[in-house]
């Protein structure tokens, strides 16, 4: 509840609404089991879930229940958070008979987007603008693009909030008249719907959790044997995004002899949901020319090593860490 949406979402709106809300544990495997007879007993009519959430009931759900209760009961299931991959869309839309309502907006802005009833969409479709909002999608060099084509989506808007508290608790003031880059790639297409296809920022989202690659590398650094690190993501079915650290080790130091020694210093230092799922160790990380890490070429040939099983920019040692799973 610390997001716009648990907060804003999930209490804020529904009580202006003259709803009430059934709030539960922490979600999690063991009460997948469960979920479908509480939103049942409570008699609820309306959905807000995590895509994780949805990957997880599709896993874990056995009976009949939840799809018996969401055909009779469910008038509205709305899902935000994080991208929700098609798949899970496609297969808990069959499975449930409900439809998927996404929206788009930032904690720094609120909603911007909010999805038409009677328009389909696609992949990426988060909605139309919102009255008083205005967006626009700028290219790598700042100018405005085409309708159809991918930039940053930057937002105005008089919602934005009044910004960033630092260390020492004084408020960094935003400026409300300017634009808001929010480090997401997307498109407008010619009607003014807004496509989401990526982000620009380098933030992780792990089951609807942002993540810094930047806290892990720093933590992982500290370690002895390790020259240099990388922390990209990958696609994972059931979080959306999982964590790989990608480390230059020093001269004659291997992987495989010191894997026990970086996963239990990551325990140590990180917290859970900041654990890398793999190691895996590369001779040079591919940098720029001005000495910046390319972490989409690192995402490349991550991506090539777990496919193809070898490649020749990464060493053979792929190790998944041993996480618990939470």
């Amino acid at each position: 509840m610390a997001y716009m949406g648990g907060l804003y979402n999930l209490l804020v709106l529904p009580f202006l609404c003259g709803a009430s809300v059934v709030v539960d544990h922490v979600f999690d495997a063991r009460s997948s089991l469960n979920f479908w007879d509480k939103a049942k007993n409570n008699q609820v009519n309306t959905l807000w879930l995590a895509p994780t959430v949805l990957s997880i009931l599709l896993r874990m759900d056995r009976g009949h229940t939840g799809e018996n209760f969401c055909r009779n009961s469910v008038r509205h299931a709305f899902v935000g958070f994080a991208p929700l991959p098609h798949k899970v869309k496609d297969e808990f839309e069959t499975r449930y008979a409900v439809r998927l309502i996404e929206n788009y907006g930032l904690s720094e802005t609120l909603f911007v987007t909010a999805r038409s009833q009677g328009n389909p969409g696609g992949h990426g479709y988060v909605g139309e603008i919102l009255p008083g909002i205005r967006l626009t999608i700028l290219s790598d060099e700042g100018e405005s693009v085409a309708a159809g084509t991918d930039g940053e989506v930057q937002i105005l808007t008089p919602d934005l909030m009044a910004g960033y508290l630092d260390a020492g608790g004084d408020l960094l003031e935003m400026d409300a008249s300017a634009w808001f880059p929010t480090g997401d790639v997307g498109h407008l297409d010619h009607q003014g719907s807004l496509f989401i296809t990526g982000r620009k920022k380098d933030l992780i989202i792990r089951g609807g959790v942002n993540i810094s690659p930047a806290a892990i590398e720093e933590a992982l650094m500290h370690l002895d044997g390790i020259a240099d690190v990388a922390v990209v993501s990958i696609p994972h079915e059931l979080y959306g995004e999982d964590i790989v650290a990608v480390l230059k080790l020093e001269a004659g130091v291997e992987l495989e002899s010191m894997l026990d020694l970086v996963v239990a210093h990551a325990r140590r230092t990180l917290a859970q949901h900041q654990q890398p799922a793999r190691y895996i160790a590369i001779d040079e990380l591919p940098r720029t020319a001005n000495g910046k890490v390319q972490k989409a070429r690192i995402r490349e040939l991550v991506a090539e090593k777990l496919q193809a099983g070898s490649t020749s920019n990464l060493r053979t040692q792929v190790t998944e860490s041993a996480r618990v799973s939470h």
